[in-house]
């Protein structure tokens, strides 16, 4: 894989996986839709079926 871009690759892994990038992936859609679209990973192992 020679066009992998490996170190833009790890930014974006970074930003997804930090405090920042969570509260993102939590919040996403609340105002919209009245409730969060997305669970953030470090929220996945607290989450019951609907």
């Amino acid at each position: 894989f020679t066009n992998v871009k490996y170190e833009l690759a790890l930014k974006y892994i970074n930003y997804v996986t930090s405090p920042y990038g969570q509260d993102i992936i939590r919040n996403y859609g609340r105002d919209k839709y009245g409730e969060a679209l997305f669970v953030p990973a470090e929220d996945a192992g607290n989450v019951t079926s609907p």
